[in-house]
């Protein structure tokens, strides 16, 4: 279908008139005059430190390469590994060890020796020293039997008097030396129970 020659004045009429409502290069230039160019940023920028700058300015700064070349001389991880090659390690040790007595085994072989719980439990039958003192809380003393002393002799005791503190004298003195006798007998007990109870400790450690 062609267009008539009034079409097409129509048509380019409604064309400019469209157009006329669009953005022209001309209004876009105008329009971004005071938006920043790359040049005004190149221009701005020119006080700011550049890359170049930079590697300029720490020319004089150690680099990753220069540590490198500098520590050459010193001893590495693989150096230290290699070098220690002779050492004994701790699996050199558990190796070699193994013929040696260990905790376990030397607790297992000592089951059969007399502990200290052993010991207390033993001799429960035997008499304490506080059972010494407990029973002879009855039994006259060397500081009652001078006091007594001391009392019957303030009124001039008769010689009955004398004879009997005699007999009670000679009986408690007998006493005592029985006494001194159970308490040494006891204090040996003691010291044998001390002495195996010395030699399980050494054994034990």
């Amino acid at each position: 279908m062609s267009l008539s020659k009034d079409d097409k004045i129509f048509i380019k009429e409604l064309l400019e008139q469209n157009n006329n409502k669009l953005v022209s290069k001309d209004d876009l230039v105008e329009n971004n005059k005071h938006l920043v160019t790359k040049d005004d940023l190149i221009e701005n920028n020119k006080h700011l430190v550049t890359k170049d700058d930079l590697v300029e300015n720490n020319k004089h700064l150690v680099t990753k390469d220069d540590l490198i070349e500098n520590n050459k001389h010193l001893v590495t991880k693989d150096d230290l590994i290699e070098n220690n090659k002779h050492l004994v390690t701790k699996d050199d040790l558990i190796e070699n060890n193994k013929h040696l007595v260990s905790k376990d085994d030397f607790v297992e072989n000592n089951k059969h020796l007399v502990t200290k719980d052993d010991l207390i439990e033993n001799n429960k039958h035997l008499v304490t020293k506080d059972d010494l003192i407990e029973n002879n809380k009855n039994l006259v003393t060397k500081s009652y039997l001078k006091q007594a002393f001391k009392e019957n002799n303030a009124n001039l005791a008769s010689k009955d008097d004398i004879s009997e503190l005699r007999k009670l004298h000679e009986q408690t003195r007998k006493t005592i030396i029985g006494l001194h006798k159970m308490i040494f007998q006891l204090q040996q007990r003691v010291d044998d129970l001390d002495r195996s109870r010395e030699e399980f400790s050494f054994v034990s450690y």
